[in-house]
């Protein structure tokens, strides 16, 4: 018996490969849900082009932004993508077979099966994408009802998977994941935000030797050990881009928690372990940076490296959010 299937794909400007990611999916999706946040390009006309229905979600984290994906979908079974994920033909074929067998292998159901996952920077297939060595294998294919993203973290979120059964697919997914390295740097800001609010969130310190020690006992493990140095130029940008990465996290938990108002944080987030605690974590950081300092201001989320203004603090309320996360829609905004 053939299942049902819904595809959710996660965008924000996402015209470069949008079209790409949705040509892959169109054949196999009974439903194509696009959550957006707030695109100014293109990406709702491409997405409305392959017959896709399109969803406007203000971005708090990438935990929240998937929970609300999974909640709308109509179907059983979900894959779940981003904008600049690509299933190769021979995924599409195995996936195709796979869901006219209802997703049954044999006489046995699994809850979910894990894809291997290709990594491409510039245009090259390299070995390592921090945090990832590549290939790695994730799950992107589910049923609905056994399993999720919600408990998950706001960043690097994964699948909650405790006790179910998962089977792996060994086609892959290209995963263009940066052409240009304006766009690699330009995640940098928002990414090690989020990383450094979900790190205070969970009792995580920093200290000198981990801002000034660890970022270059990172960046040796993962060019000499984990191979990036075959790779050639690609490997020794992305060595340095996780060494940058690495550094800015842990300067940023040591400096924008480093105030007697850190009590007030940890206290406002004492549910450290759910959605809403989180999302208090990254509040209360937001209230923190919006403070007067000097003539200085942090780093803005405005896709620059470094510097500028930090943009007006997003309206978080944690009641709306996790009434949201209990299935009622709350729709509009735009940022992600």
């Amino acid at each position: 018996m053939t299942a049902l299937l819904s595809v959710y794909i996660l965008t924000l400007n996402s015209e470069r490969r949008l079209a790409q990611v949705l040509d892959s999916v169109q054949t196999l999706a009974d439903e194509i849900v696009v959550v957006d946040s707030g695109s100014s390009d293109r990406t709702h006309e491409i997405s409305h082009a392959f017959g896709a229905r399109v969803l406007v979600r203000s971005f708090d984290n990438f935990c929240n932004q998937r929970v609300f994906a999974e909640e709308s979908c109509a179907h059983p079974w979900v894959l779940a993508l981003d904008s600049d994920e690509v299933l190769s033909p021979a995924l599409q074929e195995t996936l195709r077979r796979h869901k006219a067998a209802g997703f049954q292998i044999g006489n046995r159901l699994p809850d979910g099966y894990s894809i291997r996952r290709d990594w491409f920077f510039l245009g090259k297939q390299v070995r390592t994408f921090y945090p990832v060595k590549a290939p790695d294998y994730t799950i992107k294919l589910f049923q609905r009802s056994k399993m999720g993203h919600r408990g998950s973290r706001i960043i690097h979120e994964s699948i909650q998977c405790e006790g179910v059964m998962i089977f792996n697919i060994h086609d892959p997914i290209f995963h263009y994941s940066c052409d240009s390295i304006d766009e690699l740097y330009g995640k940098m800001d928002l990414y090690t935000r989020l990383a450094a609010a979900d790190m205070n969130a969970n009792g995580v310190r920093s200290s000198w030797l981990k801002v000034n020690l660890y970022p270059w006992l990172l960046w040796a493990r993962w060019f000499l050990v984990n191979g990036a140095w075959k790779d050639g130029e690609a490997g020794r940008i992305l060595c340095k881009y996780a060494r940058d990465t690495v550094y800015l996290k842990y300067l940023k938990l040591k400096h924008d928690f480093s105030t007697p108002a850190d009590s007030m944080i940890d206290q406002r987030c004492c549910s450290l372990g759910t959605e809403a605690g989180r999302l208090e974590a990254v509040n209360a950081l937001w209230e923190r940076l919006d403070e007067p300092k000097g003539t200085s201001s942090p780093p803005g989320l405005d896709g620059k490296r470094g510097g500028g203004a930090l943009p007006p603090s997003p309206q978080w309320d944690v009641d709306r959010d996790k009434a949201a996360l209990e299935g009622k829609r709350h729709m509009g905004g735009t940022g992600r």
